[in-house]
């Protein structure tokens, strides 16, 4: 049985701090869990699959596309980061998720729209291996009559496998498919797409406001090296840059 595998190196994404590419990095983890990357271009050399099918989130048998026979089988999807380490057994990890009922989805989010002033909300733009801020972006905010609110939440998750579905393949004319043309545009994206979708979407009612994620915010790396990271210096006010936490050790 299969237990690990990568994107195809044809499929990686090179990743930008602030960048949108930390959100398209993992939908394109998720396309490899579901086997879209070997599905998707199955699909684009033959016509097994017909437009109603597709439209119904089927194969031209009938069988769900999340589903096909190079997708993993699973029930919950845990993102983590490279640095994150078990405080807990994996049998005490297993039974506190599987204590929740199996569509709960385990994000932290922060329950207060936000309203960010128009001169720190901005239009970014990846190139040359770096994150450019080009013009003013206008709010999405319910109360401004744009029907939409925007969250911040941690992109770290543990997700049920419709959730991840929805992510990975989401329906044409979607939230997801509306909201990824805007937030492809903001600064630090991954902070606000993931819990932005689940709170705009029938998955709302699925979530359990704890990602089970412990973060020590101990040392901020510019004040440890003395200096900031000139790549994080991207707003207008050359001295409103972003910091990232540096590793805990004991």
């Amino acid at each position: 049985e299969e237990y690990i595998r990568i994107v195809p190196r044809k499929k990686s994404v090179r990743v930008n701090w602030g960048g949108f590419t930390m959100v398209k990095a993992t939908l394109v983890a998720l396309n490899t869990a579901f086997g879209l990357d070997h599905y998707n271009d199955l699909r684009k050399q033959t016509k097994n699959v017909t437009k109603l099918a597709e439209e119904e989130g089927t194969d031209a048998k009938g069988r769900p596309l999340h589903d096909n026979p190079h997708a993993f089988k699973f029930h919950k999807l845990i993102h983590l980061a490279s640095t994150t380490y078990p405080l807990a057994s994996n049998t005490e990890i297993r039974n506190t998720i599987a204590s929740h009922p199996l569509d709960a989805n385990f994000l932290h989010i922060i329950l207060r729209p936000q309203n960010p002033t128009p001169s720190v909300w901005n239009y970014f733009v990846e190139c040359d291996d770096a994150v450019h801020r080009i013009y003013r972006l206008p709010i999405l905010n319910y109360e401004r009559g744009n029907g939409v609110d925007i969250y911040t939440s941690s992109q770290w998750f543990i997700i049920s496998r419709d959730f991840a579905w929805y992510l990975a393949d989401p329906p044409k004319e979607s939230f997801v498919d509306y909201y990824l043309e805007y937030i492809e545009h903001v600064v630090v994206a991954d902070e606000s797409f993931f819990g932005t979708v689940l709170r705009n979407t029938h998955f709302c009612a699925t979530l359990h406001n704890d990602n089970f994620l412990h973060l020590q915010f101990d040392r901020w790396e510019n004040e440890a090296a003395g200096q900031r990271d000139e790549r994080k210096c991207i707003m207008k006010n050359p001295d409103h840059c972003g910091r990232s936490p540096t590793t805990m050790t004991l």
